[in-house]
C-alpha cells in the first residue's frame, strides 16, 4: 500500500502558479493507487501520470506540456481536465489490472495482509509479525469490517 500524499490543487492555472518550482511533481489522485502529477521546473511545466504497481514502486509517464503559458492543444499542451482524461487512458491501455480497489467489504483480515506487504518491503521480523496476525488478529478479528 502506498503512503499517503498531500494532494496539490492543480486545476486552475492561478492556483498552479502559487507553486513552487521543484524537483519532484506535485500529485494529485485520480482513483486510488492512480495519480496526475504536475511538475513545474525552472523551464516549464508538464503532466505526468503514474500508477502504483506494489511493494513501493510505480510507472510514471509524461503526458505533455502544462497550459500555464500557452494555450491547451489538445495534443502536446493540455489542460488540467485533458491532462486527466491522457492519464485515465493510459492506465487503461497499460495498467488494466492496477486498480487498487476491492470488490466487497474492506475487512481487518484485508488490512493486515495489505499492512504485511507494506512490512515486508519496509521492515524486518516480518515472520514474527506474520504469526501474531495469524495467531490473534486473523481468528478473532479478521471477519469485521474496517
Amino acid at each position: 500500500m502506498g503512503r499517503t500524499i498531500r494532494e496539490a490543487n492543480l486545476a486552475s492555472r492561478d492556483a498552479r502558479k502559487k507553486l513552487e518550482a521543484r524537483a519532484k511533481p506535485y500529485w494529485r489522485l485520480i482513483e486510488p493507487g492512480r495519480h496526475l502529477g504536475y511538475y513545474c521546473g525552472a523551464r516549464g511545466s508538464s503532466w505526468i501520470a503514474r500508477v502504483f504497481l506494489g511493494r513501493g514502486k510505480y510507472a510514471e509517464r509524461t503526458l505533455g506540456l502544462a497550459d500555464d503559458t500557452t494555450p491547451a492543444d489538445g495534443v502536446a499542451i493540455l489542460d488540467f481536465k485533458q491532462a486527466i482524461e491522457s492519464a485515465r487512458g493510459w492506465f487503461l491501455e497499460n495498467h488494466p489490472d492496477t486498480r487498487g480497489t476491492r470488490i466487497g467489504p474492506y475487512t481487518v483480515s484485508n488490512a493486515a495482509t495489505d499492512y504485511m506487504n507494506w512490512f515486508r518491503d519496509n521492515r524486518k521480523s516480518a515472520n514474527e509479525t506474520q504469526r501474531t496476525i495469524d495467531a490473534f488478529i486473523g481468528p478473532n478479528l479478521g471477519t469485521i469490517e474496517a
